[in-house]
């Protein structure tokens, strides 16, 4: 926990209480009569305890020193007992009494001094020894008490203020929260990070450039094979042109389509029998079968199988172009979309304002919130000082 130390919250006590209206100083005069019915001693020695709560006055030796010994405690003492103006504290003779303070044990930790305050009143004042140390007590006791509450209001207004804080902070970082859900959504993603996004469009980039490199791998393939289809083709088609068995077998099949005609109109004019009809397209279908045969023993031995694979790779070769030209259209809209949406320009601004801002934003928030509730402990468990007379001898349980 923070200690503050306070000799000029102590000060600033002690020029309060010494502020006296003018009629008072117009009572204290010198020549003033001095109050009757004193206890007639000429010196008193008091034991006193200090006590103060280190959270909110801390203090030491030297400030209780200073703070008995002004204007304020000493002084005012002197005034109020003898009834003139005058530093208590003096070998000067125009003062009336002595004010010694002899500290017999300080606990600073535990917020406590013990210390023996002596008053020796001179031979020309009044004999007031008791109540010089008692006034002199009351003094400290009332000095203490405004310091105290000077510091409490103190702390107060530092209360305040650091929920001020708090509530910034607060807003400030909801902001931001908002401001990075309104740039994950323009973006149309979770992340925002630069490296990422420049990560990923080298990477679509480079997938471009070899989708497009097997590409046209694939299109050239596919020109070799149409190319060589093409030649295979065309060795057939002169292998047909110069088959003389094929053109007879043709012959056959054009004698036989015309005798199946031929068959056909003598039986729809009732001049033959259905039988022979049904021969005729027999011998047709014969002619045909052969003919086919031969054509496709020629064509195996000319290369029509060959032919066949051709076709079955180039179709193969197809299939795999449009796949290509899916992948690389996809990926050409994904980088399309990244200059769409203009991802680096969110990217940088994210950076800037969220990445840059956020976590100050939350330690601004943490670090106001931890001071707030210090302050508010401190008040809470706030104890003012006291100045107790403890009698003429030091306890032993107060020794140090």
């Amino acid at each position: 926990m923070t200690r503050y130390p306070c000799p000029m919250v102590l000060l600033s006590a002690v020029a309060g209480l010494a502020a006296l209206p003018a009629a008072a100083l117009e009572k204290t005069r010198p020549g003033a009569p001095p109050p009757k019915d004193l206890s007639q001693t000429r010196r008193a020695d008091r034991v006193v305890k200090i006590t103060w709560d280190n959270e909110v006055l801390w203090l030491e030796e030297g400030p209780i020193h200073q703070l008995l010994f002004s204007s304020g405690v000493a002084g005012v003492a002197g005034r109020e007992v003898f009834g003139r103006p005058g530093l208590v504290g003096s070998e000067a003779e125009d003062v009336p009494a002595v004010l010694s303070f002899r500290p017999e044990g300080l606990f600073p930790g535990d917020g406590k001094l013990v210390a023996l305050l002596s008053v020796e009143i001179h031979e020309a004042a009044s004999p007031a020894a008791e109540e010089l140390l008692e006034a002199v007590c009351a003094r400290l006791r009332a000095t203490l008490a405004k310091a105290f509450e000077q510091e409490l209001d103190s702390i107060q207004h530092e209360v305040g203020y650091t929920r001020e804080e708090v509530r910034r902070a607060e807003e400030e970082l909801v902001r931001l929260q908002e401001l990075r859900a309104q740039l994950c959504q323009a973006a149309g993603r979770a992340s925002l990070s630069r490296e990422e996004i420049t990560g990923e469009i080298r990477e679509l980039r480079h997938r471009t450039r070899e989708l497009e490199m097997e590409l046209v791998g694939q299109r050239a393939l596919q020109g070799a094979l149409e190319q060589q289809i093409a030649n295979t083709r065309e060795r057939l088609e002169a292998r047909r042109g110069e088959d003389p068995i094929a053109a007879e077998l043709e012959q056959v099949v054009q004698l036989r389509e015309r005798q199946t005609d031929r068959a056909r109109q003598l039986v729809e004019g009732g001049a033959a029998p259905g039988l022979e009809l049904a021969e005729a397209e027999g011998q047709l279908a014969m002619a045909r079968l052969e003919l086919q045969r031969h054509r496709m023993a020629v064509a195996e031995h000319a290369g029509a199988g060959r032919l066949s694979e051709l076709n079955d790779e180039l179709a193969s070769l197809s299939v795999r172009a449009v796949e290509i030209e899916a992948r690389l259209r996809f990926v050409s809209e994904k980088l399309a979309e990244i200059g769409k949406r203009d991802l680096l320009g969110l990217a940088d601004r994210y950076e800037r304002e969220i990445e840059a801002r956020m976590p100050l934003a939350a330690e601004r928030l943490e670090v106001a919130m931890e001071k707030s509730a210090e302050l508010e402990d401190r008040l809470r468990g706030a104890r003012p000082p006291a100045v107790t007379v403890l009698g003429g001898a030091l306890p032993p349980k107060d020794r140090p």
